[in-house]
C-alpha cells in the first residue's frame, strides 16, 4: 500500500507527531489539573472545610469504604503529619506513591514518547492486596472483630 506524500512528508508522519503534539498539551493540562487539586487538598482540611465531595457509599450505607478518610489522610500527609494520616487511612501509604509512579509514567510517556519501566506485580502479591483490603474494609466498620481476634492472639 502505498503512502500519499504531501510536501515531501508522508501522511503517517504528520498524523504521529500531530497526536504527539495534543498528547503533550493533554499531559499538560492534565497535570495542572492534578496539582490544583494537590494544592486544594493541602489548603482545605477536609475534617473542617465542607469543599469535598463526601463518599457516596458512607452515605448510602452508613458504613465506610476502603477510600474513606483518604482525602483527611492526604491532607495530613501534604501537611507532613505521617501518624494522622495513618489514622486516617494506612492505605494512603500505598495509593500515593502507587499513583506517583503511575501518573509520572503516563506523563513522561505523552510528553517525550519514552516510557518508565512498568511496575510488575506477581498475581500472588494483587490477590494478597485485595485481601488485605477486604479485612480492612471489615475491620474498621466492625471494630469489634479486631477486639475479638486480638483475644485470640
Amino acid at each position: 500500500m502505498a503512502q500519499q506524500h504531501q510536501g515531501g512528508v508522508s501522511a503517517s508522519v504528520k498524523s504521529v507527531s500531530s497526536n504527539l503534539f495534543f498528547s503533550r498539551y493533554y499531559a499538560l493540562a492534565v497535570l495542572v489539573l492534578a496539582l490544583v487539586g494537590l494544592g486544594w487538598v493541602y489548603l482545605f482540611d477536609p475534617a473542617r472545610d465542607h469543599v469535598f465531595i463526601p463518599c457516596l457509599f458512607h452515605l448510602c450505607t452508613g458504613f465506610s469504604c476502603p477510600g474513606c478518610g483518604m482525602q483527611r489522610a492526604a491532607h495530613s500527609l501534604l501537611h507532613g503529619e505521617l501518624r494522622t494520616a495513618f489514622m486516617e487511612n494506612p492505605l494512603i501509604f500505598v495509593v500515593f506513591p502507587l499513583s506517583g509512579y503511575l501518573f509520572t509514567s503516563w506523563f513522561v510517556r505523552n510528553m517525550s514518547g519514552r516510557r518508565i519501566p512498568d511496575i510488575h506485580v506477581p498475581r500472588v502479591l494483587l490477590v494478597l492486596a485485595v485481601i488485605l483490603v477486604l479485612v480492612y474494609w471489615v475491620v474498621r466498620n466492625f471494630p469489634q472483630i479486631a477486639g475479638f481476634i486480638r483475644i485470640f492472639s
